[in-house]
């Protein structure tokens, strides 16, 4: 598995665990593709840029990746609820990735915006991540 693949199914794992995520969502609305007609609010893992982050020792992978989070009721207030409990649950518990390492990983931005101007918001967080190949 490449790191990219592997850091987002950690992201994944980890978000799902949160039962207090889960019940902000009203379920486990966490999704890679989102399904027909599903109901609002929910995660999706948007955008993902890796490149190599190689050393004269080691190499590693450079990663670039947005989570959003999609809102109807209660807009924008609702979507930076959800970032920062997003946030806090991925910079407390341990990201285990599948055979790599997890070497650097920050939370870059937040951006929370009206989509349609009737009251859908969007919130992308922005994450840069470096990770290794565990020998």
């Amino acid at each position: 598995m490449n790191g990219a693949a592997a850091l987002q199914k950690a992201l994944y794992e980890t978000l799902k665990s949160d039962t207090e995520l889960i019940e902000t969502l009203g379920g486990e609305r966490i999704y890679d593709q989102v399904p027909p007609k599903a109901a609002f609010p929910y995660i999706t893992f948007g955008e993902t840029l890796s490149r190599e982050w190689n050393t004269a020792s080691e190499v590693g992978g450079e990663h670039f990746l947005n989570i959003q989070i999609w809102a109807r009721t209660a807009g924008r207030k609702l979507v930076l609820d959800i970032a920062g409990r997003i946030a806090t649950r991925l910079d407390e518990a341990p990201i285990i990735l599948e055979g790599h390492r997890l070497i650097n990983f920050m939370l870059t931005e937040v951006l929370a915006r009206n989509t349609d101007g009737l009251g859908s918001y969007l919130g992308t967080m922005r994450y840069r991540v470096v990770t290794e190949p565990q020998n």
